[in-house]
């Protein structure tokens, strides 16, 4: 619960410095070149870094993920015990007809 409480308060901290800094960039670069100007550096910024994050998370460690698939067994016991009743009514039945 602590963990959970610091990580949303860093969170909120960055957040919130993230719009000063905007704001900050916003008054820079209105002044010296104009809104249009501050609005597509700013805007441009902000879609750089969201389109390398999502990079980031797509590309992620494939090797570790297809560990974690062949290490799975091929049926769950569940599965292997209803199999093998399967099997064994089956054969009881071919011995009787």
């Amino acid at each position: 619960m602590r963990k959970a409480a610091l990580l949303s308060a860093g969170l909120f901290c960055c957040v919130a410095g993230m719009a000063f800094l905007t704001l900050s960039a916003w008054i820079l670069l209105s002044e010296a070149y104009g809104a249009l100007t501050a609005a597509s550096v700013i805007g441009s910024f902000y879609s750089g870094v969201g389109l390398i994050l999502i990079a980031v998370a797509l590309s992620g460690n494939r090797a570790g993920s297809d560990r974690a698939v062949a290490s799975k067994p091929a049926d769950p016991p569940l599965m292997q015990a209803f199999l093998a009743g399967l099997e064994t009514g089956s054969s009881t039945a071919r011995r009787r007809a």
